[in-house]
């Protein structure tokens, strides 16, 4: 880890994990046994999870854990894929959902999992909310194959992309009110890499191949206002789309890019 306003980097763990939200646990792979690990960081106490070496998922609350399990030589469209619930230690585990071309999206609040559902023939998906507590359905909507899910911090609504689909009407940046009754999508002003800043704010980098310099703007899903954030410019690339808006919002953390070549981790203050 690294303080932002003094940055002496400080070993938190040598493994190449999967972190809860709270940075308390890590949960990795034991490839010689099939089993998940999950660790505190704190005092190293262990509990073992027989996953099936597929990896876990912690809650936002950091108190329980999800994970797949499914035969890795069956065929993708064909596999039937179970669907575990468990507290962190392994515990009071249970199945939660069994089925084909299904699987999460991202946790809900209200003890509920979106969790979408493919199509034999088409690439359409089906958004529906799972209940964590009697494992109930309700259907939301089909939409196109989807990419970038990002949940607000109060995962109420839902930004996500869409492209390379033959009605062009299709593509775009989308808002998915996950509140609503009947959601409908609605088409953002904009195409490129998105971040929340907070439950009304979205910051984004117009997508742009050619671009010597990466310029941020805020977009309110709300009044549907966009505001520059640096009308000077910052004089940085982003490499590989590795950025974060701080879970303050008040900056942005980037590896920045010149040429090929890294140069270095950024931060900017937000306003």
């Amino acid at each position: 880890t690294v303080a932002a306003d003094q940055p002496q980097p400080e070993l938190v763990t040598g493994r190449l994990a999967v972190y809860s939200a709270d940075r308390t646990l890590a949960a990795y792979p034991d490839r010689t046994r099939g089993l998940a690990v999950i660790e505190r960081l704190s005092d190293g106490q262990q509990w073992e999870i027989d996953s099936g070496e597929h990896p876990v998922y912690f809650s936002p609350d950091s108190r329980r854990i999800l994970w797949e399990d499914y035969n890795e030589d069956a065929p993708r469209d064909t596999r039937l894929e179970t669907l575990w619930l468990a507290d962190v230690d392994g515990s009071n585990a249970r199945q939660l959902f069994s089925g084909r071309r299904t699987g999460p999206v991202a946790w809900l609040p209200n003890d509920g999992l979106l969790m979408a559902r493919g199509f034999a023939g088409t690439s359409d998906l089906e958004l529906f909310r799972l209940s964590l507590v009697d494992g109930t359905q309700r259907r939301m909507l089909r939409l196109p194959r989807f990419r970038g899910v990002d949940l607000s911090p109060d995962r109420r609504q839902m930004v996500y992309y869409v492209y390379r689909e033959a009605d062009p009407t299709r593509n775009g940046v989308w808002l998915l009110n996950l509140e609503s009754r009947i959601p409908k999508p609605q088409k953002l002003p904009f195409f490129g890499t998105y971040r929340w800043r907070d439950n009304e704010r979205l910051v984004y980098v117009p997508f742009d191949p050619a671009a010597t310099e990466h310029t941020f703007f805020e977009y309110n899903i709300t009044t549907q206002q966009t505001r520059p954030l640096f009308p000077q410019g910052t004089g940085l690339t982003i490499a590989n789309n590795d950025w974060q808006v701080s879970p303050d919002g008040s900056q942005i953390a980037l590896v920045a890019a010149a040429g090929t070549k890294l140069d270095g981790i950024w931060i900017l203050d937000l306003n």
